[in-house]
This record gives structure tokens, sequence and C-alpha cells, in this order.
């Protein structure tokens, strides 16, 4: 048994190691990366000269990035407790939508999406309720 055991381990261990390998198609095209990158170098130059330098000023040397003022919006809502919103109100229905829209400083969109999960769960217990139902009927019609 310890022989099939170190058998199947070594040969888990092979399988993983050769997923791990690096791609050998993998190619960096280096001018189109800096292409894409002039932009970026640009405003980054311009910040580095002019430290207190406003967004708008940053936009007039790069025009091609989207900037915005706003630190929250620019790194997205962040879930309460790194649980999503979805599952706030699935599990906890109306509780979990009131607690995401505390937690989160009224953000609607994560709201929303709480009030998205508090739906999909009444609608399942719907369901639910009426299978059931439909079952007893079906049962007691029978007899």
């Amino acid at each position: 048994m310890k022989k099939l055991t170190l058998l199947l381990a070594f040969m888990l261990l092979t399988l993983v190691g050769s997923f791990a390998a690096a791609p050998s198609d993998f190619a960096v095209n280096e001018q189109e990366l800096n292409l894409q990158m002039a932009d970026l170098n640009k405003a980054e130059a311009f910040v580095t000269a002019n430290p207190n330098a406003t967004v708008k000023e940053v936009e007039g040397v790069a025009t091609d990035l989207k900037l915005t003022s706003d630190f929250a919006q620019s790194l997205g809502a962040e879930p309460p407790f790194g649980v999503p919103s979805f599952v706030w109100g699935l599990v906890l229905g109306v509780i979990g939508i009131v607690l995401v829209y505390v937690l989160t400083d009224s953000d609607k969109a994560e709201s929303k999406k709480a009030l998205m999960g508090c739906i999909v769960a009444g609608a399942a217990v719907a369901l639910i309720y009426i299978f059931v139902f439909v079952i007893s009927l079906a049962g007691t019609a029978t007899l």
C-alpha cells in the first residue's frame, strides 16, 4: 500500500510540475509594449517634475489615460469583509442589504448587488414552497 501511495504521489507531482513549466511560445514585443506605455511614461515624468500637479494638469500631458481624482472610484468598490455583496443579500436578506449599505458607506452599486442576492433568495424560497405545495396536493389527490 505504501508503494502505491508513493507512486500516486510521484505521478501527481510530475503532473503538477508539467503544468507549472513556462510556456515555450511566450514572447514580448517590446516595441508594442513601449508604444502602449509611452503616455504613462509622459505622465510619470510630468508628475515627477511637478509633484503638486493636479489631475487636470496630468490629463493635459497624457491624453490617452483615463484619470480620476476619486481614489475609491479608481480602486473600485470593496465588498464588506471581502465577502461579495450578493452573498450578503442571499444569506442574510434585508439585514444583509442594510449591512452592505452601512459598511460600504452608501455605495449604490454594492447595495444593488446585495438587493439582487436578496431577491434571488426570496425567489428560491418561493419556488421551494410552491414545489412542496404542489407535491402535497398531488399526494392528497391520489388518496
